[in-house]
């Protein structure tokens, strides 16, 4: 099997609920807080294989590092890497190699750029070659792909903000045992919310 790596910035995570803000913007009503979409764990819920209900389940996660916050479905109960903090792995019943992880990257300087250009360079560039693509969309400030490789499925999504100094992704390998819930993690993903 074909394994990957990531180059980017990874957040420390404490768990929220749905709905929770990410921060709190001292009454400012210019300035709201980042929400999770409300049906988001919900929808990720919804889209797990019936095999796989009792051993997965998606719960409203927040993350921050310094002044950097977002939120995201999660996948309950995965164990937070000690190496890589907002990298979780999965019980073994869900795969060796299955893993959830959410951070950001400036792609070299924190500045204004091309973030479709910088995420395509040190994400999805990975998929170009070995891989089947299930699904590869692209849309202002985002994009979505699911991949598969050798039984394994991939998610990858990216968003930002043509003036943001960086950008925000989700990224989950799900080895065979886990593969049939990239839909769910693919929900999950997309439902990324970061506090810009």
């Amino acid at each position: 099997m074909k394994r990957l790596s990531i180059v980017s910035i990874l957040f420390i995570a404490a768990c929220g609920k749905g709905g929770t803000p990410a921060s709190d913007k001292g009454g400012d009503p210019a300035a709201q807080p980042a929400m999770l979409p409300g049906s988001a764990v919900a929808d990720a819920n919804a889209a797990i294989p019936a095999d796989l209900k009792g051993k997965l389940e998606f719960i409203a996660g927040s993350f921050a590092e310094k002044d950097i916050k977002l939120l995201v479905p999660m996948p309950k109960g995965w164990e937070m890497s000690t190496v890589i903090p907002g990298s979780y792995k999965a019980p073994s019943e869900l795969g060796f190699l299955t893993k959830f992880s959410v951070g950001s990257s400036c792609d070299g300087v924190c500045e204004k750029k091309d973030w479709a250009a910088a995420a395509d360079h040190e994400l999805f560039a990975q998929f170009k070659s070995g891989f089947t693509l299930e699904s590869d969309s692209k849309a202002d400030g985002m994009r979505t792909l699911r991949a598969t490789n050798d039984g394994a499925a991939y998610v990858a999504v990216a968003k930002w903000k043509p003036d943001a100094s960086r950008y925000f992704s989700c990224y989950v390998v799900l080895d065979r045992e886990a593969a049939a819930a990239a839909p769910a993690f693919e929900k999950a993903c997309r439902a990324l919310t970061p506090e810009w």
